[in-house]
């Protein structure tokens, strides 16, 4: 603080006094004749909430950055497992349990709706849902940010001109609002990060009375967890 040249001190009077500014004092210094200014109540709160917002966007940056590494840690997991996981829809114990599965979640919504229209698979993998779903949809976009896994898929599908797969991630996705009838996640709500960011990316591209669907392993039943690596 840079001291300024004022008149001696009241005997009586207290040592800090305001100067009619309301964000500044003038605080008497020890050293006769001079005064400093000082930031009063409210430039002190200014001071205080411009701290703690710099703490919580320095706090979001090192959430994202977290989460963007735990993302590609992942993506980079299902590159190199692609083939072997991919086995879970070809191996009839696993396929068929998760057939009947994905069929019995979606049988009240084709009764009600008649069918499901678009589909959009969140984490779909090699895409094996759009063959459960076989003539319940009209069309079926699968989405997930493991190349190795959508290779996969358009190998399978090659032929189908109503089923497509696009490389991308769950919060930021490319399609235009209101165009998913039914958005499907089987197995893939506990890999994602931001639930928040990942619901409001979903809700854009879902048309009004669309259904989200979400399938969880049952991570409880160690009968459902031997099946899996069967």
């Amino acid at each position: 603080c840079r001291p300024l040249p004022c008149a001696p001190p009241h005997p009586t009077r207290p040592s800090c006094r305001c100067p009619g500014a309301q964000n500044l004092h003038l605080l008497r210094l020890r050293k006769p004749n001079s005064l400093v200014f000082c930031p009063g109540p409210k430039a002190l709160s200014h001071v205080n909430n411009s701290i703690q917002l710099r703490r919580l966007r320095i706090a979001r940056m090192a959430k994202s950055f977290i989460f963007s590494q735990h993302e590609q840690v992942d993506r980079a997991l299902f590159d190199k497992i692609a083939k072997s996981y991919a086995r879970k829809d070809a191996v009839p114990s696993t396929s068929a349990a998760r057939r009947a599965i994905v069929q019995r979640a979606m049988r009240p919504i084709i009764a009600q709706r008649g069918g499901l229209g678009t589909v959009i698979d969140i984490g779909c993998g090699i895409g094996a849902q759009a063959k459960y779903l076989e003539g319940d949809f009209d069309n079926y976009i699968g989405v997930d940010y493991s190349h190795e896994l959508l290779e996969i898929g358009r190998r399978i599908f090659a032929d189908r001109s109503d089923i497509r797969f696009v490389e991308a991630n769950e919060k930021n996705l490319p399609f235009p609002d209101r165009m998913a009838g039914v958005i499907l996640i089987v197995g893939a709500l506990h890999h994602m990060t931001e639930l928040e960011t990942v619901m409001l990316s979903l809700t854009r591209i879902a048309k009004p009375g669309a259904n989200f669907v979400a399938i969880e392993p049952q991570c409880g039943n160690p009968l459902i967890q031997c099946l899996r690596w069967m």
